[in-house]
């Protein structure tokens, strides 16, 4: 991990300099492998010392929203006072200051549950439920590239700033920390494929408001809704995946997760630039809003058919 922020702080340092385009993407390439490449590693240590603290993740994923939102404060504050490229400067000492942390991290101990290769639900990477479950999760990130790559530019064009942008990001941040800390409860009380779908269908509410009445008032109330899609959603993924995964194999899960959100990304992100381009700002949450649909009814869907395979004793 400490070599992926390694790689990821040289990487954001070598980019201040660029100025040929060429080089300006593969240096973008080259960040976004190493960023990308750590949240599955960190998830799959974070599951594995959890082993004895069962449902607990949510509560130590909220520091992350924690850390979330302080660097929202920090880029809004850099912007203010500070050129544009600081803020790539201000990120690689942080990713720095992540180096130190990380190396004093120790590694946990297999469980009882990884020398035996057991674990509850569907098993390994290859099975039907699993693999629907990806499935699931890529039409939900489609519709969520919208907010990770076109929101700073749905906020401009509807008469934002950039600091309406980081103000926006401190919203959702606060918003993460009472649902992370009690998400571990929710998913426990309902299920994970309940609340992803719970949370995909919160989702197209949340895509289709902006839609149906732009605005900063709507930007800014939707932001309100980030805990309660994100951060269930997220803890359900993670949960479902523990629970689907044996523990030697998990960190595979969460990267081949990992690997499908971001391609999901790409295809979002190419769709949302041919929307904005041909079919103007307000087509992309709606077309979002769609996706997500599909997504919270997939994952309804999933559970349906899990609750079959338990009937006939496929499923434990």
């Amino acid at each position: 991990m400490a070599i992926l922020l390694g790689g990821a702080a040289f990487s954001l340092i070598l980019f201040m300099s660029m100025r040929q385009l060429l080089l300006t993407v593969a240096v973008l390439v080259l960040i976004t492998l190493f960023i990308n490449a750590y949240p599955s590693l960190l998830d799959g240590m974070t599951l594995s010392y959890l082993q004895t603290a069962s449902g607990q993740y949510g509560r130590l994923r909220v520091w992350g929203s924690v850390g979330y939102g302080v660097g929202g404060m920090i880029a809004t504050a850099v912007l203010w006072r500070l050129p544009m490229g600081s803020l790539f400067l201000t990120a690689a000492l942080i990713l720095l200051l992540g180096i130190a942390v990380t190396l004093r991290l120790k590694t946990a101990s297999p469980s009882s549950a990884d020398r035996t290769g057991r674990a509850q639900g569907p098993r390994g990477l290859g099975s039907a439920p699993f693999v629907l479950f990806l499935l699931m999760a890529f039409l939900l990130q489609v519709a969520n590239s919208f907010y990770g790559s076109f929101f700073g530019i749905y906020i401009h064009d509807v008469g934002g700033t950039q600091s309406a942008i980081g103000i926006a990001n401190v919203i959702s941040s606060v918003c993460e920390l009472p649902f992370f800390y009690y998400a571990s409860t929710v998913v426990a009380r309902f299920g994970a494929l309940r609340t992803l779908s719970a949370a995909g269908l919160l989702y197209a509410l949340r895509w289709g408001l902006l839609g149906a009445f732009p605005g900063m008032a709507t930007a800014y109330s939707t932001q309100l809704l980030h805990g309660c899609t994100f951060c269930l959603y997220f803890a359900a993924a993670m949960d479902y995946i523990a629970r689907s995964i044996p523990e030697r194999s998990r960190t595979t899960g969460i990267a081949v997760f990992t690997a499908v959100i971001a391609l999901a990304g790409i295809l979002g992100n190419v769709m949302n630039g041919f929307l904005y381009d041909y079919q103007g700002l307000l087509s992309m949450p709606y077309a979002s809003s769609l996706f997500a649909v599909l997504a919270g009814s997939g994952f309804i869907g999933l559970e349906r058919h899990e609750a079959r395979l338990r009937a006939r004793g496929s499923l434990s």
